[in-house]
């Protein structure tokens, strides 16, 4: 039998401490810890348990602070930290959730079946979580948007970091739908995880859904650039040869046509060469004016 769901709030500079502090521990049991407001403190000196038992809920928010050696949260529980951070260790257990926005917690262990999530109000506006020390992420990651928000090619959300290591294994991702030629790409490095979204037809700088000459434009508008990264197809930072290659290899290809099922997407270095001959007066009259390093182009449509 469900017991009543018991709530309680540490607020306004108030402190509890306890060797132990246990939320919904019981079966059938449910709790509830609101701790909000700055020098708001919830202490223990142990461990603070959430829902293994029963279910339970445990928010930090506008300057509160928790304070354990270890946040344990078991299933159809959630932890919400908003803001401010969790010193010590936190562990998410199967079936737990974990909402963060501009927070910082102790290590993290995400096991398989717990969810992380994240929300993107903006391009400069989301939800973003740092580790002090290692993250091991092997549940589930959900990313949603706010009202109103169409992210655009090129966006990108640096939504987690640790100052260690991350172990990034997620069970899936559960992302958005962008608007059409447009896709996320997670980007790994050891201590970030990076959200951005690329165009979905390489070459396509131009997003219209064809690769072709308009793209070659804005490649050699770019190219040496490390500010200007529209046409940076392989996102090393750099507009250079290697992503003319990426518009060279898959000239001709369209959103509705894939190079797999087409057959002719890839054009014979001839054709390629006429295209970019058919352009090079507008090639030339930008070196005219000084707006790209000097480009020397062969018969094959290869770049020298």
């Amino acid at each position: 039998m469900r017991q009543a769901e018991k709530e309680g709030n540490i607020q306004s500079a108030g402190k509890v401490t306890a060797a132990n502090a246990l939320l919904g521990s019981n079966a059938g049991g449910a709790g509830t810890i609101n701790v909000t407001g700055a020098n708001s403190i919830l202490e223990a000196s142990t461990q603070i348990q959430v829902g293994l038992g029963g279910t339970g809920r445990l928010t930090i928010s506008d300057g509160g602070n928790v304070s354990a050696l270890l946040v344990t949260v078991g299933g159809a529980s959630e932890l919400s930290v908003q803001g401010v951070s969790v010193t010590g260790g936190v562990t998410l257990l199967n079936d737990s959730r974990m909402a963060v926005d501009n927070a910082t917690v102790g290590p993290l262990a995400q096991q398989a079946g717990a969810d992380l999530t994240f929300n993107l109000r903006g391009a400069s506006d989301f939800d973003n979580l740092h580790v002090l020390g290692p993250a091991s992420l092997q549940g589930d990651l959900f990313v949603t948007l706010g009202a109103g928000f169409s992210p655009q090619a090129g966006d990108s959300f640096e939504f987690l970091t640790s100052t260690v290591e991350i172990n990034e294994n997620f069970g899936s991702l559960n992302l958005p739908a962008l608007s059409t030629g447009l896709e996320w790409q997670l980007d790994f490095s050891p201590q970030a995880l990076t959200l951005t979204v690329i165009g979905s037809l390489p070459g396509d700088y131009n997003l219209d859904g064809a690769v072709d000459g308009a793209d070659f434009l804005i490649w050699q508008r770019g190219f040496g650039s490390m500010t200007n990264l529209v046409a940076d197809g392989n996102r090393d930072g750099a507009v250079d040869s290697l992503d003319y290659n990426i518009w060279r290899s898959n000239f001709g290809a369209s959103a509705n046509a894939s190079l797999s099922t087409t057959g002719d997407a890839v054009p014979e270095p001839s054709s390629v060469a006429i295209v970019l001959l058919s352009l090079l007066g507008l090639v030339y009259a930008h070196r005219d004016q000084g707006e790209t390093s000097e480009l020397c182009i062969d018969s094959s449509g290869r770049i020298r």
